[in-house]
């Protein structure tokens, strides 16, 4: 058989099966005078293998390792191949489950939060829940309970109020001493997140909100994400 009456046998491509000889895979027969190469039946059944194999998941290099027989019997691996799969299969279905309750949720984030906190956010703090919500969507229902619980209470409302209106009037050339006491009340106030975001650096914070924030507000934002991170 010239190689490409094999491939049409295999049901694979000529380019496939000198893919299959550069690597090792399938022997490659000496050309006859003609030039040509000429595969028989072993040839095929060999071919048939690996073409199967492959189309169960199984990588090239555990192909080899089976077909040379150097490796476990072909249905544990395959069963090892059923165990991938279905970790696969979980984590699609979690990740499907989190589309299906995003395309569920009535409220958008923004309006989330206007409901929990009785009113329109300041254009400051809206970009922020806007960065939250593309970076990290699976966050923003625990941050809106836990500004409910805040907002319900008159006592940790004003306190949180003073602690806004101290942030918001952070001066340019405040100390590091003012601007790690106010981080501390924040996360005093404020207990740590069951699911903080990911550490975000100085720099970043001012590439992405730099322009709605000051740079002695950025570094005290930058505490409280290093206090959150100490946190227990």
């Amino acid at each position: 058989m010239r190689i490409g009456e094999l491939a049409r046998l295999a049901s694979t491509t000529p380019r496939a099966i000198r893919h299959y000889h550069a690597i090792g895979l399938l022997p490659e027969p000496e050309r006859e005078r003609s030039n040509y190469r000429s595969y028989g039946a072993e040839d095929l059944v060999l071919l048939v293998r690996i073409r199967r194999l492959r189309e169960l998941g199984m990588p090239l290099d555990q192909i080899a390792t089976q077909l040379s027989g150097g490796g476990s019997d072909v249905p544990s691996a395959l069963r090892s191949l059923a165990d991938d799969i279905s970790r696969q299969i979980e984590d699609l279905e979690r990740q499907r489950a989190k589309l299906l309750a995003l395309a569920d949720s009535p409220s958008s984030p923004m309006e989330k939060w206007r409901d929990a906190l009785g009113g329109d956010l300041p254009a400051g703090e809206q970009a922020a829940v806007e960065l939250i919500d593309a970076l990290r969507p699976e966050a923003i229902d625990g941050m809106v309970a836990r500004a409910s619980e805040l907002m319900s209470d008159p006592a940790r409302s004003a306190e949180f109020d003073a602690l806004l209106r101290r942030f918001q009037a952070l001066p340019d050339d405040a100390d590091e001493t003012a601007i790690s006491a106010l981080a501390s009340e924040w996360v005093a106030l404020l207990p740590r997140p069951e699911d903080p975001p990911p550490p975000v650096d100085v720099d970043t914070m001012a590439k992405l909100i730099g322009d709605r924030f000051s740079p002695a507000q950025l570094r005290c934002l930058h505490h409280v994400r290093e206090l959150y991170g100490q946190s227990p």
